[in-house]
Formats: C-alpha cells, sequence, structure tokens
C-alpha cells in the first residue's frame, strides 16, 4: 500500500481525570460533562458534543481564578469533542479539537497520541508520527503510541524503527498480542517466514484469544533465501545504527540458525560481541568461519586482538601464524604479526 494511505488507530480515553477533580463536583462543568460522558458511552455523539461543548462554555466561565488547574479540564473536554467526532469519521474536525487539547495542555499525552491519530487517518504519517513521538515524551510507557509508531514504520519500510517501538510495546504490555502479530506481518512480507512464525506463536502465547486482524497490506510472498538472508541483514544494521545491539543479536543468531554457513553473519555477530566485551563469545563464533571463506582472515586477525586484550599475546601470535601458513600472500597478517611482536618485545 502507498505511504500516503490512512492507517486506522483508535483513540484513546482518559482513564483518569487527575488534575481535573471539578468534574466531580456539583458545577455546571460538572453536570455537562457528566452529561456529555453518558451520550458519549451511548454512542450518541452528536448529542455528547453539544453537552462537552456547554462543558467548555462553563469551564471558561467558571475557570479564571483558577487558569493554570482548569487547563487541564479544558483540554480534556476538547480530546473528548475530538473523540466522538472522530468515531463519527470526521477526522477534520476531531484534528481540530485534538490540536486545541494539545495547545490548551501540551503536556497531556492522550491528547497527543489522538492527535497522531487523525494525521494517521489522513494518511499524513510523517506529521502522526511527531504527535506519537510527542506522546511519549510526556509517557514514556504508553503502550498505544510505541504501537502505533510501529505500523507507521513499517508501513514506510523502516524496518529497524519498526521493530524497536514494536519490542517497547510488547515491554510496555507484556500480554499484548497485536505488536507481536504485526512483527511477524513485517517478516513474513520479507519471506522470513520462520522468523514470521516465532512472533504468530509467540502473539497467541501471550494471548490464547488474540483474533487476527483484517489486514491488507501485508501479504504472503515467496522469496530466494538470499533474498530473505539480506533481510536478516538488512534489519540487524538498523538494530545496530540505532544502538539496540541485543536486538540486532538475536536477528543474527536466528539467520545462523537458519543458515549456519552465513559466514558473514558470524562475523558480524563476532564483532558485535567483541565490541561489547564479551570476548570468549566472540571467539567462538570467530572460530565458526572456515579457511576457505572470505572472512577468514579478518576473523583471525580480530581474534588474535580479542586475545592480546585477554593479556594471551603467545596465542594471539599463533592465531596469525596459522592463518598465514594458510594464506601466505595476504600482507595484513605479516603486518599484524610484526606490530605484536614489536608489543611483546
Amino acid at each position: 500500500m502507498s505511504v500516503t494511505e490512512p492507517l486506522n488507530f483508535m483513540p484513546l480515553d482518559l482513564d483518569t481525570f487527575t488534575g481535573s477533580e471539578r468534574f466531580m463536583a456539583g458545577t455546571k462543568l460538572g453536570a455537562a460533562f457528566g452529561q456529555g460522558i453518558r451520550a458519549y458511552l451511548r454512542a450518541d455523539y452528536a448529542n455528547a458534543i453539544e453537552h462537552f461543548k456547554a462543558a467548555l462554555i462553563a469551564a471558561y466561565i467558571e475557570g479564571e481564578e483558577r487558569a493554570q488547574i482548569y487547563d487541564r479540564e479544558r483540554a480534556i473536554i476538547y480530546l473528548y469533542i475530538g473523540n466522538a467526532l472522530a468515531f463519527q469519521e470526521d477526522w477534520e474536525g476531531a484534528l481540530r479539537e485534538y490540536l486545541e487539547a494539545v495547545q490548551t495542555d501540551p503536556q497531556l499525552a492522550e491528547a497527543h497520541y489522538n492527535l497522531g491519530v487523525a494525521f494517521a487517518a489522513q494518511g499524513r504519517l510523517d506529521r502522526a508520527i511527531a504527535a506519537f513521538k510527542e506522546a511519549l515524551e510526556h509517557n514514556q510507557k504508553l503502550y498505544e503510541a510505541h504501537f502505533s509508531l510501529g505500523r507507521c514504520y513499517q508501513r514506510l519500510d523502516d524496518a529497524g524503527r519498526a521493530y524497536i517501538h514494536y519490542d517497547q510495546a510488547c515491554n510496555a504490555r507484556p500480554q499484548a498480542a497485536e505488536p507481536r502479530y504485526y512483527m511477524g506481518l513485517m517478516h513474513q512480507s520479507h519471506g522470513a517466514h520462520e522468523l514470521a512464525q516465532r512472533c504468530f506463536t509467540e502473539a497467541l502465547r501471550v494471548e490464547p484469544t488474540f483474533v487476527t486482524p483484517e489486514v491488507q497490506d501485508e501479504v504472503l510472498v515467496n522469496r530466494s533465501e538470499e533474498e530473505v538472508a539480506q533481510w536478516y541483514y538488512r534489519l540487524s544494521h538498523d538494530l545496530k545504527s540505532q544502538g539496540y545491539e541485543e536486538e540486532a543479536e538475536r536477528i543474527y543468531r536466528a539467520l545462523l540458525q537458519w543458515r549456519p554457513q552465513e559466514y558473514a553473519a558470524c562475523y558480524l555477530l563476532g564483532n558485535l560481541l567483541a565490541r561489547a566485551r564479551r570476548l570468549d563469545e566472540a571467539l567462538e563464533v570467530y572460530a565458526q568461519i572456515p579457511p576457505h571463506d572470505k572472512h577468514y582472515v579478518d576473523a583471525r586477525i580480530r581474534s588474535s586482538a580479542v586475545l592480546k586484550l585477554q593479556g594471551k599475546p603467545r596465542e594471539a601470535y599463533e592465531v596469525l601464524f596459522d592463518c598465514a601458513k594458510l594464506r601466505p600472500s595476504d600482507g595484513r597478517l605479516f603486518l599484524s604479526m610484526g606490530k605484536l611482536l614489536y608489543d611483546m618485545g
């Protein structure tokens, strides 16, 4: 599907009205808001909007003395008017109300999130992403914002960021199947069916009653093994570039489990482990690369460097010496051996 086509998410209601205790007080504001909520819960959105507007007028009239407190109340009313319009698919109207909400109370995370929902419904994914990110600035554990960012990035074919936000959505709500399911769809769309099946299985494990949503933008595809392997490499690279090295390691290991002969993955995984100072594990991974592979010499040189870091200069030299016997024309080995002998005195 085109990146300009809409993505549909559910607007958020508020769990609590913290800082807005007057909603419970015997005021015109409280009475009008209560009537609006009752109509809203009955899905009588037109009447709900009228009551919410009456509450908004009351908030302005009654809120002059303590305006800072009442900003939150006004923002909540704007949010519910926006939701009532959104459920009638009046996204332009909803967008207008959500903008009023975030301008009135910039700290209200749900308003920023709902603003993103409205932008996504209009296919304006760049603006939706910005709004979802702003929601996370005010509530880092907002599950819906992470999940929606994952969907937006997936639509934009930004695999690394999509994977990260799906993973963070799983962390925010461990029993949620949906981010795992869409992560599986992302793998499936690139032919990585084993990874996809793992995600689908995990989705049903954490939420046995999960009902698969109807999606039209992901289809089952058949790709060559080389194309699928490139998906693993691309995803790992994207994750590493954004500092998610544990996730990148997981993808490399999944690739090697599927195709043990992917020695480039061995080399890259070894480098990742060495940077993390997991030196023994790095040596084990480098050792899996056979002499006929193009990464063999580089892996031997890096293994020597790891052994040197471990205070084993003689073993480091022997690794280079044995490799040089197999590749006598590779000058890098002799240069490394010379440097090592110099350091050893």
